[in-house]
């Protein structure tokens, strides 16, 4: 069965598409990643403007279409972290999502989001913790780690991924 997640966070929204077997065998077949940097309104001015929504509806829209082409077997699930939860116009960011892709939109509670994040019960054990912690998300976690155990932090420089504390 195949499946797809656009994960729209501050900085990016992303799509994963997996082929997913029975067990747990997990393939990704497809990733893509779009920076709108909607944080940048939603902290500065405390809404997201109007032209990021329409950036960010022509986005998931494509990614929805992308999705349906690599024949997604359910619909898209679309996921919104804290910046739903943050931006005084969340549920109009809810309602641009659930429009361009044509499915219900899931808004993270800061809960979920922390079991989601590794390190905190959740994710994949020996991954540091939170979307956060050295300027990366929850997907990009795995590809942060530098070959000596070591992470780059959100200030560039680095530190031991067991010194990473959850926020």
């Amino acid at each position: 069965m195949r499946v797809a997640v656009i994960d729209v966070g501050s900085n990016s929204v992303r799509l994963l598409i997996a082929s997913v077997k029975r067990g747990s065998d997990v393939r990704e077949v497809a990733r893509e990643r779009e920076y709108l940097r909607l944080g940048d309104d939603a902290y500065r001015l405390g809404r997201i403007s109007e032209r990021k929504l329409d950036e960010l509806s022509g986005v998931a829209w494509r990614f929805t279409r992308r999705a349906r082409t690599a024949r997604v077997d359910h619909r898209v699930e679309t996921i919104v972290t804290a910046l739903g939860r943050q931006a005084a116009n969340g549920d109009e960011l809810l309602a641009v999502l659930g429009a361009a892709t044509g499915a219900p939109v899931v808004q993270l509670t800061a809960e979920d989001e922390g079991r989601a994040s590794p390190g905190t019960g959740g994710g994949r054990a020996g991954r540091a913790a939170g979307p956060h912690r050295c300027g990366r998300s929850r997907w990009g976690q795995a590809r942060a780690r530098w070959p000596s155990g070591r992470r780059k932090t959100a200030r560039g420089g680095c530190v031991p991924a067991t010194q990473v504390r959850p926020a």
